[in-house]
């Protein structure tokens, strides 16, 4: 062995480290069904191994599978709002026309008219604070990355509340080495 390089899968490393990583593997195949585990699992380091390997591997080979070479430049999603302002302005505008509306009927002691014009002018309100902020200004749809990543912390927070039950000593391990973010990864030494 190379000074130096840690072999993961040699008898000698048998530490708590790798039987908890066993264990991981062990917990994993049980929840196999589960996008969490699989996600989980694409991460875990990979036995038999050096750590120089894990960390870079040959860039045209990733587990023995020819991976494609790109020549262009990444697609950048674009931000769509969820209205614009003129549409808001036409909202806004709609709401002043019912509170009028629903005063007159009131007046006129049209209970039943005005009901109905309160319940739209409820609506138009509640639409208004779904497609902008509280400042006033519009949000956006949420783009694929970010419900993609909804996903899978979602998933992963399911694997984690199953094996919390199941096994605790698995789920401290998995939530101290599993780093979430826009890329899930594995930490070898939590800090």
């Amino acid at each position: 062995m190379i000074e130096g390089s840690s072999n993961i899968g040699s008898p000698s490393s048998q530490t708590p480290e790798h039987s908890l990583l066993k264990q991981a593997r062990e917990a994993l195949a049980r929840y196999r069904g589960l996008t969490g585990a699989r996600l989980v699992e694409s991460i875990l380091p990979v036995e038999g191994t050096s750590l120089a390997e894990v960390i870079s591997p040959d860039p045209e080979f990733v587990l023995g599978v020819a991976q494609p070479r790109y020549t262009r430049g990444v697609l950048v999603e674009r931000k769509v709002e969820m209205s614009d302002m003129r549409a808001l302005a036409d909202y806004i505008q709609c709401c002043e026309r019912l509170k009028k509306k629903i005063a007159a009927d009131l007046e006129l002691g049209h209970e039943r008219e005005a009901a109905s014009k309160q319940k739209e002018y409820e609506d138009i309100l509640r639409h208004i604070r779904e497609i902008t902020h509280p400042g006033g200004g519009i949000k956006y749809f949420p783009s694929s990355d970010t419900k993609d990543y909804q996903r899978k912390f979602q998933a992963f927070k399911y694997l984690l509340r199953k094996l919390r039950i199941s096994d605790p000593d698995v789920y401290h391990y998995l939530k101290d080495h599993v780093q979430t973010g826009v890329e899930f990864r594995w930490i070898e030494s939590p800090d």
